[in-house]
């Protein structure tokens, strides 16, 4: 019944919120930390990781740890908004 509760509130904001990951990026890297309903397809959170093993690992099913030196504010926003794009895009 709470689930409903929360579709019916999300339709009426008009946000999917909880189908979105949530980002948190410092100078060091940072992590990406999924709801357990959500929209991402598994196969590009592996795909992350196959491509660069040294950036990306799993901390449990809903964690992905980043380890990525982005040392100026502008540096964690462009990564933050390319790896939210890749998450967000159609699996290939």
């Amino acid at each position: 019944m709470a689930e409903r509760e929360d579709l019916a509130i999300d339709r009426v904001h008009g946000v999917e919120h909880l189908l979105e990951p949530e980002l948190d990026l410092g100078p060091q890297g940072g992590s990406v930390t999924f709801e357990e309903r959500n929209s991402i397809d598994p196969a590009t959170v592996v795909r992350l990781m196959q491509q660069a093993p040294r950036e990306y690992r799993l901390e449990g099913p809903l964690r992905l740890r980043i380890t990525r030196v982005m040392p100026t504010e502008e540096a964690r926003f462009d990564f933050g908004a390319s790896l939210m794009k890749r998450l967000a895009g159609k699996p290939r």
